[in-house]
C-alpha cells in the first residue's frame, strides 16, 4: 500500500484531508515500477484505477510466464553419508588351547633288555709318579721347607770350585748326584731385611746405575767409591749392637763388593794406601759376628752359616789375588 500511496502523491501515514490538498498530477509520481518494468499513469489517475492497472499487469505477466519450474527435489541423503558408521567390534581374541607336552612313554622293558646300552666307564688316571728319593731331592726338600716364600741365594753349586777339568762341569741328571756332591752346595736363606740391605748397599755403590741391570760402566775412579762406602759402613757396623742386623748388613756389603769387583782389577794407586786398613776392620767385624750363635744372628741351623763361610772364602781369595803392582804389600782378609 505504501507503493500505491506514493504513486498517488500521498506520504505514508498522511490523513485524508492532507490527501485532498495534494495535486494528483505530480509529475514525479506518474510512474510505478514493477521489477524491471515501469508503468506510467497520466496525471489525475485515481488510486483505484492504478490498483486495477497493476493487478491486470500482474495477471498478464503470470499468464505469459512458462510453467513454473519445480523446485529441485532435495536429494535424499545417501545412506552411506548419513549412516553413522558403527564402531567396528573386535572379535574377542580366542585363546589358543594350551598344548600339553606329549607324555613320555615309559621305555619298554623288553626293548631295553634286548638292546645293550653302552656304559662309559671313566678313564683311570695313571697313578702319580712318586718323587725319587735321592740326595738331591732330599736336600732341596729341606731347603724349600726352611726358605719358604723368602727364597734363598745360591752361593756355590755342586761342582768342586777347585776343579778345572771339564769332566767336573758336565751336565748330569739330578738323580746322579751323591751325598758328597750335595755337601758342596752352599746357599743363604733370604729374608725381607737381608733383601732390603742388599738393595740399599747396591745403591750406595752404583749410584744412578743401581737400577740398570743390563749394562754398567766403571772406570778407575770406582775404587774411590768403594773406599767411601767401606769407610761409612765399617764405622756404622762397629757401633751396631744388634747382631742379627750386623750379620745381614755385613753379608749385603760383602756380596756387593764381590759382585761388582772392578775395583779389584782397576784401582787408583792411592786406594792401596787405605784398602789394607779398611779390609782388616771388615774382617774383624765378620770374625766377631760369626762367633755368636745362630739364634743371636737370626739364621737357620743348616744352610746360612755355611753359606756365609762360602761367601767369605771366595772374597778372601779375590782380595788376596789383587795385583798391587809393587806399590803396596799384598792385601789380606783374615776373617777366621
Amino acid at each position: 500500500s505504501n507503493r500505491i500511496s506514493r504513486v498517488c502523491g500521498n506520504e505514508p501515514g498522511q490523513s485524508s484531508s492532507a490527501q485532498q490538498s495534494h495535486q494528483w498530477g505530480h509529475a514525479a509520481l506518474r510512474a510505478y515500477t514493477m521489477g524491471k518494468r515501469t508503468l506510467n499513469f497520466p496525471p489525475g489517475t485515481s488510486s483505484a484505477s492504478v490498483r486495477k492497472a497493476i493487478e491486470a499487469t500482474k495477471r498478464k505477466d503470470i499468464s505469459k510466464k512458462a510453467p513454473g519450474k519445480k523446485a529441485p527435489a532435495k536429494k535424499a541423503p545417501s545412506k552411506k553419508a548419513s549412516a553413522k558408521k558403527a564402531p567396528a567390534r573386535k572379535a574377542p581374541a580366542r585363546k589358543a588351547p594350551a598344548r600339553k607336552a606329549p607324555a613320555r612313554k615309559a621305555p619298554d622293558k623288553k626293548a631295553v633288555t634286548k638292546e645293550a646300552v653302552p656304559v662309559k666307564t671313566p678313564a683311570k688316571k695313571a697313578p702319580a709318579k712318586k718323587k725319587a728319593d735321592t740326595p738331591c731331592t732330599r736336600y732341596f726338600d729341606r731347603l724349600e721347607k726352611i726358605a719358604g716364600n723368602d727364597g734363598y741365594i745360591m752361593i756355590r753349586g755342586v761342582n768342586d770350585p777347585d776343579a778345572d777339568s771339564d769332566e767336573e762341569h758336565e751336565e748330569r741328571s739330578n738323580d746322579s748326584y751323591t751325598e758328597q756332591d750335595m755337601s758342596r752346595m752352599r746357599v743363604v736363606i733370604g729374608s725381607a731385611q737381608r733383601k732390603r740391605y742388599q738393595s740399599w748397599i747396591r745403591t750406595l755403590l752404583l749410584g744412578d746405575q743401581a737400577n740398570d741391570r743390563c749394562f754398567l760402566m766403571f772406570d778407575t775412579s770406582f775404587s774411590y767409591t768403594v773406599e767411601e762406602v767401606l769407610e761409612q759402613m765399617v764405622g756404622s757396623l762397629e757401633k751396631q749392637k744388634d747382631m742379627a742386623k750386623r750379620f745381614d748388613m755385613l753379608l749385603a756389603l760383602t756380596l756387593n763388593l764381590d759382585e761388582y769387583d772392578v775395583w779389584m782389577h782397576d784401582h787408583e794407586v792411592e786406594f792401596l794406601d787405605t784398602a789394607p786398613r779398611l779390609l782388616a776392620r771388615l774382617a774383624k767385624l765378620w770374625k766377631g759376628t760369626l762367633s755368636k750363635s745362630d739364634d743371636a744372628l737370626g739364621i737357620d741351623k743348616e744352610f746360612t752359616r755355611q753359606g756365609a763361610h762360602a761367601v767369605l772364602e771366595k772374597f778372601q781369595r779375590d782380595v788376596e789375588n789383587i795385583d798391587t803392582c809393587g806399590f803396596a804389600p799384598p792385601l789380606q782378609f783374615k776373617w777366621e
